[in-house]
């Protein structure tokens, strides 16, 4: 997430992980939205992640495959409290170790639409993180989304 971003754990259940991310956008209103992940019983194939997938709000919009493992949602006319805003929504697959994909994270947000470009930018960033996820359990707690943050 952006340095100027929070998020804080809203909900913590086993197998669930519900946080509320966001910040200021360049007009001085919110952005931000939820990031959620969940562990996902194998088999998590095609057919269950097409399901789980369908399960998401994605306010009406058609998915687009984005990747092996991940699609996306995304519109610029959304009506938040009578303002036009940007929505988009990430749904992606991973590993949190061997084996089989068991992962499903999803992310919702919504942004001014001039913020629509800072939204895109963080789900870039957890598409290539979950892209390059290895298949081993060497990494930090086992779980890509915590990559280290750059010194500025």
């Amino acid at each position: 997430m952006p340095l100027t971003w929070r998020c804080t754990v809203v909900e913590r259940a086993r197998g669930l992980s519900r946080h509320q991310c966001g910040g200021p956008a360049d007009n001085g209103t919110r952005l931000g939205g939820e990031l959620i992940v969940r562990d996902r019983p194998a088999p998590c194939d095609g057919p269950r992640q097409t399901a789980m997938r369908t399960a998401e709000e994605a306010w009406g919009l058609r998915w687009v495959r984005s990747g092996p493992s991940s699609t996306y949602a995304e519109t610029s006319s959304l009506t938040v409290d009578g303002e036009r805003r940007y929505g988009l929504v990430v749904v992606a697959y991973w590993r949190s170790g061997d084996g089989d994909v068991d992962r499903q994270s999803v992310l919702r947000m919504t942004a001014p639409v001039t913020g629509a470009n800072q939204l895109r930018r963080v789900a870039d960033y957890l598409r290539d993180v979950l892209r390059r996820a290895p298949t081993t359990t060497r990494r930090s707690a086992g779980n890509p989304l915590r990559a280290p943050r750059t010194p500025r």
